[in-house]
Parts: C-alpha cells; sequence; structure tokens
C-alpha cells in the first residue's frame, strides 16, 4: 500500500458507462482517502484526465461512443495524459481481448466480476510503482544538464530518456542494459522486460 500522505493525495479517474455497479468500490477507496472522478464515456474521460491528470485511471471497454481501447490510445497519444496508468476493468476474458487492452497502452487488466480488495490492492500497487520511478528520475538525472527535462517533467513522464541515460552511465557492460533503455513509457515490455537490444 502506498504511504498514507502519498495515498490521501491520490486521484483515481473512473471511465465507465454503468458506475453503479463500482459503488463498492468507489466507496473503498473514498474510505481509503482517494479522490474519485467518474466520467461515463471516453471522449468525456479523456477531457477530465486533461484537465485533471488523475494519479490513475480505470476503464471500462464495453461503452457507446469511443470503447476503452479506443479511449486508451487516445490517453497514450495525448501528451498531458500518455503517462497516467490505465488499469482496464472489464467482462471480456479472452486472451486476445487482454493483449488487446496492453497493445492499447494499459499497465493492467481485470476482469469482471471483480474482488474490490484485488482492485485496490492492484491500484495500490500501481500507484506505488509510479512513485519510485518519479522518485529514481529524479535522482539518476544530472541536474541542470542541456536537453533533460526539468524535474516536474521528470516526475510526471518517468520513461525512455533516463533508464537510457542510467544504462549510458552504468558501470554494468552495455549488453545487459541494451535491453531496457530503448522502452518507451507505457510500453507492456516495459513491465516485462522484453524489449530487444539496440
Amino acid at each position: 500500500m502506498l504511504p498514507e500522505t502519498q495515498q490521501r493525495a491520490a486521484t483515481i479517474l473512473i471511465i465507465d458507462d454503468e458506475p453503479v455497479q463500482l459503488r463498492a468500490m468507489v466507496a473503498e477507496l473514498n474510505a481509503l482517502g482517494f479522490e474519485t472522478l467518474i466520467a461515463r464515456d471516453g471522449a468525456v474521460g479523456l477531457r477530465m484526465a486533461e484537465r485533471g491528470r488523475p494519479d490513475l485511471i480505470l476503464l471500462d471497454i464495453l461503452m457507446p461512443g469511443w470503447d476503452g481501447y479506443e479511449t486508451c490510445r487516445r490517453l497514450k497519444a495525448a501528451q498531458a495524459t500518455r503517462v497516467i496508468p490505465v488499469i482496464f476493468l472489464s467482462a471480456l476474458c479472452d486472451t486476445a481481448q487482454k493483449l488487446e487492452g496492453f497493445a492499447a497502452g494499459c499497465v493492467d487488466y481485470i476482469t469482471k466480476p471483480f474482488d474490490p480488495r484485488e482492485v485496490l490492492a492492484r491500484v495500490s500497487a500501481h500507484l506505488q510503482q509510479r512513485h519510485l520511478f518519479a522518485r529514481l528520475a529524479e535522482q539518476v538525472a544530472p541536474p541542470g544538464q542541456s536537453g533533460q527535462p526539468s524535474p516536474a517533467a521528470r516526475a510526471l513522464a518517468p520513461g525512455r530518456w533516463w533508464i537510457r541515460w542510467a544504462c549510458a552511465s552504468s558501470t554494468a557492460p552495455s549488453t545487459s542494459c541494451s535491453r531496457t533503455w530503448s522502452i518507451p513509457p507505457g510500453s507492456p515490455s516495459w513491465h516485462t522486460g522484453s524489449a530487444p537490444t539496440r
């Protein structure tokens, strides 16, 4: 679980056309100190994400208008929202459908019906991971180096640039880090370590 002060500050955006089904989970999130925002379709969800910059998004797939896959692709294409972790919550349980979700840019996929405790555990794990990436980015990047993003940008967008710098500066053989330094933010291979060598 996240430390209490971080947990209270976290905002979760839920994009689902039937949010009433998520009442128990929303109540749990609120009771734990999370702030929750709800959008009933992908277009509204994208606008809310761009304005509110939530820490994590829970996204349904079967919705009117943009489905969850399209919504996720648009979230990952937008500069303001591309680094926000997306977790799919869906009744679609076929392997091909899950793989499509990861290809669209999600970090996790939970099938309905779900146990709210599992969702809370995964939400906390991904928020903690994002926090650790941001901390590592601040520690690894040399301050004031030309061409490097600002500390605020590093905290919001841990990804390819700082991994590349860390590997280039590592004392380990280059072959040991070439598997990771080309992984873009949001890529499924980010989590599996299956990036191709340079």
